[in-house]
């Protein structure tokens, strides 16, 4: 019996092993199907409206291979005339050489290898001008279409976006289409020397089909020894993120008085130092790893080739061809393997930008819920997941924001109970109606108003002041959120209902009295006490660098 329970528990361990494997392979995969579909997806943005010009540069990039292979093709045609020396012959102006024995010839083949060697360069300088117009042009448009969108959120069509813009603001969307930019410009550019590495390939399988499938194999191999690093590097950023937050946190807790500081360094530093060495170290580890590739590829090139020769009669002309054409195929595997790893340096800002841009897409095909009495709203979810919910037509007093125009923002996710239509939210202007004051909502669709317990009523000649008593307006049994820029010392609130808000989130929602409304209080006030003591503010893009020298 005791043998079958060891036998059971090596087959239980076995087992999750097993599937700790394939778990971890299949996270694997989903990563890098999520960033190969990012990068497409960038490459389909920037060349659905640009197609003529960049195949006018692709064309011009072709001029550049064209170019090289044609000195390529100089020096092997020498290499085999002298090999054989065999006469040349110029009928165009009657003059015949022997290719040992004439500099003249040599001259010639030198100068004309290297005027097409730096001729097609030029060519290579004119496809890049052109993917550098483009780019600039589709950043151009880019940034000011999202300045633009901006200035209609946050709006519960667009609750991501929304959201993505309240909490790391408009700067964190616009640096993710900057990379974006630089991303896409690395891979344009990669595309004619991966053109050049197909062709050069095709040239090597018909040199040698046995070796060049040993290669490729090896390119293959060398490939994937690439991916893990650009995982790494997506990795290092979520950490240098994180790490950012907790830095702020942290020193806006540190005592001013020195005697009080720990001893210790903060942990935050650590991991920020740790974040930013550990992008850089990728970026040095995906070059050796690239060097060492290529090194030991064209020595098992040279190897074979030079003892095949060893063998037989020597053919330098071969020889010559063979691995210039291997130098030209590894050179564009290598553009084309970083140019698809240097994505991950800035995956998480581009992935950023792209939510927003799929977000406020088709934004204004989408139609608001309407709200009838008796509905029940589902206004968000808080920090555990949980629906909250609210009867339709009452009034919500809301602690822990800043100011009214944060409402909107923890409200996007409004919805009707059982609905997925989103719900229009607006900051309410207050007016006089029969010497009354009342919510005057220009917007028909909206459904749920926000206005502040102290606001300013303007009356008919456009002089203001504030209305000291807010529970006098009528609201016109629309669901309206009062925000409180103080907590009030008494528990007994006009209000319905009790929501919390504590960076933007959800914390409690609480109806009038229940055994949690003053408990939800209490919470309001330490919170509000806590953020004042420490200065803190709602989270914004000051969290986001702009490393352009990486």
């Amino acid at each position: 019996m005791r043998t079958e329970d060891r036998h059971t528990r090596k087959l239980r361990k076995a087992r999750r092993r097993s599937e700790g494997l394939a778990g971890a392979a299949s996270i694997f995969l989903t990563s890098g199907r999520n960033y190969t579909s990012t990068i497409l997806s960038l490459l389909r943005s920037v060349t659905e409206s640009q197609r003529k010009k960049l195949l006018t540069g692709l064309f011009i990039g072709g001029l550049y291979l064209a170019g090289q292979a044609a000195a390529l093709f100089i020096i092997y045609w020498y290499a085999q005339l002298l090999q054989t020396n065999t006469p040349v012959t110029f009928p165009l102006i009657a003059y015949e050489s022997l290719p040992r024995q004439d500099v003249r010839l040599l001259a010639l083949v030198t100068v004309s290898a290297a005027l097409l060697f730096s001729g097609s360069v030029l060519f290579l300088f004119l496809s890049r001008a052109i993917t550098l117009a483009v780019t600039r042009a589709w950043l151009a448009v880019r940034l000011d279409a999202i300045a633009r969108i901006s200035t209609r959120l946050p709006d519960s069509r667009a609750a991501g976006a929304s959201r993505l813009v309240a909490e790391s603001g408009l700067s964190s969307v616009a640096n993710g289409c900057k990379r974006s930019t630089i991303a896409v410009i690395g891979l344009l550019n990669s595309f004619v020397p991966i053109v050049g590495a197909l062709g050069a390939a095709w040239l090597l399988i018909w040199i040698d089909p046995f070796l060049t499938a040993i290669l490729l194999g090896g390119i293959a191999v060398w490939s994937l020894l690439l991916y893990p690093l650009t995982l790494r590097a997506v990795r290092f950023t979520r950490m240098r993120e994180k790490a950012q937050a907790a830095f702020k946190d942290e020193a806006r807790n540190l005592s001013p008085d020195p005697a009080l500081q720990p001893y210790e360094l903060m942990q935050s530093a650590v991991d920020i130092a740790a974040a930013y060495m550990g992008r850089r170290r990728v970026t040095s580890e995906i070059m050796l790893v690239t060097q060492v590739g290529v090194a030991g590829i064209l020595a098992v090139a040279i190897f074979y080739v030079t003892t095949g020769m060893m063998r037989d009669d020597a053919d330098w002309a071969i020889f010559i061809a063979y691995i210039g054409a291997l130098r030209i195929t590894l050179s564009g595997c290598s553009n084309g393997i970083q140019a698809y790893a240097r994505v991950s340096r800035y995956y998480l800002e581009i992935s950023r930008y792209q939510e927003f841009t799929q977000d406020v897409k088709g934004m204004d095909e989408r139609e608001f819920g309407s709200v009838a009495p008796g509905d029940m709203l589902e206004i968000g979810k808080d920090g555990e997941g949980r629906a909250r919910l609210l009867p339709a037509g009452v009034r919500v007093a809301v602690m822990g924001l800043e100011k009214p125009q944060d409402g909107p923002v923890v409200l996007v996710d409004a919805r009707l109970l059982g609905s997925r239509m989103p719900l229009k939210s607006a900051i309410a202007d207050i007016g006089w109606e029969d010497d009354e004051p009342r919510l005057v909502v220009d917007d028909p669709q909206t459904s749920l108003v926000i206005v502040s317990t102290r606001p300013v009523v303007t009356d008919d000649d456009g002089n203001g002041k504030k209305l000291r008593d807010h529970t006098a307006l009528d609201c016109k049994s629309m669901t309206t959120f009062f925000v409180y820029r103080d907590i009030p010392e008494t528990d007994d609130l006009p209000e319905d209902y009790l929501l919390v808000i504590d960076d933007l989130d959800i914390v409690a929602l609480e109806q009038s009295g229940t055994k949690g409304w003053r408990p939800a209080i209490k919470k309001a006030r330490r919170l509000v006490q806590k953020n004042k003591a420490s200065g803190r503010s709602r989270r914004r893009a000051g969290d986001h660098d702009d490393d352009e020298d990486e």
